[in-house]
């Protein structure tokens, strides 16, 4: 018995292996993937140069500091970045489900496979999607002739405090963390569409669901006065900020919601299309 059952486990373990290489292979090696890693470039790049003017005025600043202002300006069209992330392959669910594709699938690896790996595969082309932008961003700063090394009074007590002993940290950190970003509002239009199949709909899914939220928190704000607490938990902070003092603390702070709200907005995509059996 348990051998028959440990053999049930393997032959699910490869089927959903065998899924998965398919699904991030179309993800990231298509069309969609370099049109979204295109739209990021430009995004970093129009958020740059609302605050810096002039060629001499980003070589004063070096490259970290660039990124940084790309990332969190006060010009930043930030919540535009969410929508960029669905592009990849978050609609191939909607996709295959009007073509019929989806039931042929599912017939053969099962729905429960079929959907743990559209969330993961639709995970991982938003964050690869982030992590190969702003890779492709500080190359082409750096053949620009823009210098890593920055000043640590220009950064003291931000995360670009890291780049004034070694810029590689910084550049890691910041790739993780926007790939958490990218991926997380991927998952969340594939789990929108999971629920509304529709291509507009999960395309603006993201950058709806950030200004509702932006907007209760800051109702319950003019109620509850509490800066050290909201700093934590505001969701313009926690996406594209610093959400807390402490570089740390704030950093797996950051990092721990992310992947937690990737989480439920997977996990609620696939409990969602297993129910779909039930119908």
């Amino acid at each position: 018995m348990k051998s028959i059952l440990s053999k049930k486990v393997d032959s699910s373990k490869k089927t959903l292996g065998r899924t998965l290489a398919v699904d991030i292979r179309r993800a990231v090696y298509s069309t969609r993937f370099l049109m979204s890693v295109a739209l990021m470039l430009f995004w970093l790049a129009f958020n740059a140069v609302q605050s810096i003017e002039s060629y001499d005025r980003a070589a004063s600043l070096g490259v970290p500091m660039i990124l940084k202002i790309a990332m969190t300006a006060e010009f930043s069209t930030g919540p535009v970045l969410l929508a960029i992330a669905t592009i990849p392959y978050a609609f191939s669910y909607l996709t295959e489900h009007e073509s019929g594709y989806e039931q042929q699938i599912v017939e053969r690896v099962g729905r429960q496979t079929y959907s743990i790996s559209k969330a993961v595969s639709t995970f991982l082309s938003g964050f690869f999607m982030g992590v190969v932008a702003i890779g492709i961003f500080i190359a082409i700063l750096s053949t620009m002739g823009i210098t890593h090394a920055v000043r640590y009074e220009q950064v003291e007590g931000t995360y670009a405090v890291l780049a004034a002993k070694n810029p590689g940290w910084y550049y890691t950190i910041m790739l993780v963390a926007i790939g958490l970003v990218c991926g997380q509002a991927a998952v969340f239009s594939l789990m929108i569409m999971g629920w509304v199949p529709n291509a507009y709909v999960g395309f603006m899914s993201p950058l709806i669901g950030y200004y509702i939220i932006e907007c209760i928190e800051f109702l319950a704000a003019r109620h509850i006065y509490n800066p050290y607490f909201w700093r934590k938990i505001l969701v313009s902070e926690v996406l594209f900020g610093q959400p807390g003092g402490n570089l740390l603390f704030s950093y797996l702070w950051k990092i721990f919601l992310l992947l937690s709200f990737t989480l439920v907005f997977g996990m609620s995509f696939i409990i969602h299309f297993e129910k779909g059996r039930e119908q």
